[in-house]
């Protein structure tokens, strides 16, 4: 009987151990950013409208549960901010999520004061995404996405990855 109850115990064991084994590793959507505008400027905080593009590259739909996210400019934080837009992206498929960004006005003051002379910008976004996996556990991935504006001799801009 103890022998029994002994070999039930390493199975049951060894049954947890495996499941443990079998989860797999959460792939990271790919992010892009889409656009920008400036939304309500108020005496000590900017709002920034900011669209996010997400590439589901998993072969199973992504629910976005949540987000958090920074942008930085020329290397400066710029702005921060969190969504839940609770959106379900198919497999192999794309879809854009607008959230808001803060800033402090000094943030902003100080950082389109100090642009370079030539006449590029450069962005970072990055954060974390939080979704859920396999439809009832939540995941959370960093992501990252960079890219340049560069303005032209015209006054108009070019965008390059």
């Amino acid at each position: 009987m103890l022998a029994a109850a002994v070999i039930m115990a390493v199975a049951f064991c060894i049954v947890i151990s495996g499941c443990a084994g079998i989860k797999r590793r959460s792939e990271a959507p790919r992010i892009m950013l889409a656009h920008v505008t400036i939304g309500e400027v108020r005496a000590f905080e900017s709002e920034f409208d900011v669209q996010i593009r997400i590439f589901n590259t998993r072969n199973e739909p992504l629910t976005v549960k949540g987000m958090e996210c920074e942008l930085a400019l020329n290397g400066r934080k710029l702005a921060m901010g969190v969504t839940r837009p609770d959106k379900t992206i198919p497999a192999f498929e794309t879809d854009i999520v607008t959230m808001k960004l803060y800033s402090s006005m000094i943030d902003v003051v100080r950082g389109f004061m100090q642009l370079p002379r030539e006449k590029e910008l450069t962005y970072v976004v990055s954060g974390t995404i939080h979704f859920l996996s396999h439809g009832v556990l939540t995941s959370s991935v960093p992501f990252f996405s960079e890219g340049a504006i560069k303005l032209d001799s015209s006054g108009g801009f070019t965008h390059r990855d």
